[in-house]
């Protein structure tokens, strides 16, 4: 396996870390939201802890399971770091979550309502987006099994450092191309004075 494809693959398996600490965050602000009873709601998030907090006896019961089911995707991201099978865990728990939301909508009726509605399509979207990025950061973890920590760390610090580098290239290039902009309009400007 050459260097650019260890360094893809460290990228791919990145990004599906930060994308599961994006549906930490988010469902955390949701079940804090569903708690005090606001009507706002992320889509960035997973179904079951809401699912479980909406279905237990009591609120306070239905708070900590759902903050335990939340703790456990924090968990497989803080854990990926070091022990990269923790991704496959990660990719588990959301497919169930899935199949909690799709018995929600399926079982509850509530699927028909929502089949031309435009935030459904996007709530859909973002869930086929994370388990995508889930299912590349598993494969990815597949691929690069054979690597040491050590040396997924320098691919991965290496894929970064040409990420910054390629945007540091393109704002660049977008602040000479502001400045020609500004400079053309100073001329057009001193050519009506």
């Amino acid at each position: 396996m050459n260097s650019e494809t260890v360094k893809q693959l460290a990228v791919r398996f990145t990004r599906a870390r930060h994308n599961l600490l994006l549906v930490v965050a988010f469902t955390t602000i949701n079940l804090v939201l569903r708690v005090v009873g606001s009507d706002v709601f992320f889509l960035f998030s997973a179904t079951l802890p809401m699912f479980i907090y909406d279905r237990a006896i009591t609120a306070n019961t239905g708070i900590i399971l759902g903050a335990a089911v939340i703790f456990v995707y924090l968990l497989c991201w803080i854990m990926a770091k070091q022990w990269r099978w923790f991704i496959v865990i990660a990719l588990i728990f959301f497919l169930v979550d899935i199949g909690f939301y799709a018995d929600f909508l399926i079982w509850n009726r509530h699927f028909l309502p929502y089949v031309f509605d435009v935030s459904f399509a996007i709530e859909i979207a973002f869930r086929l987006w994370i388990l995508i990025s889930l299912i590349s950061g598993t494969i990815a973890w597949a691929r690069l099994r054979k690597l040491s920590n050590q040396e997924f760390a320098v691919a991965q610090t290496q894929a970064e450092a040409d990420a910054s580098a390629t945007e540091a290239g393109a704002a660049l290039r977008d602040l000479a191309a502001g400045n020609d902009d500004e400079d053309e309009d100073e001329d057009d400007n001193n050519s009506y004075e």
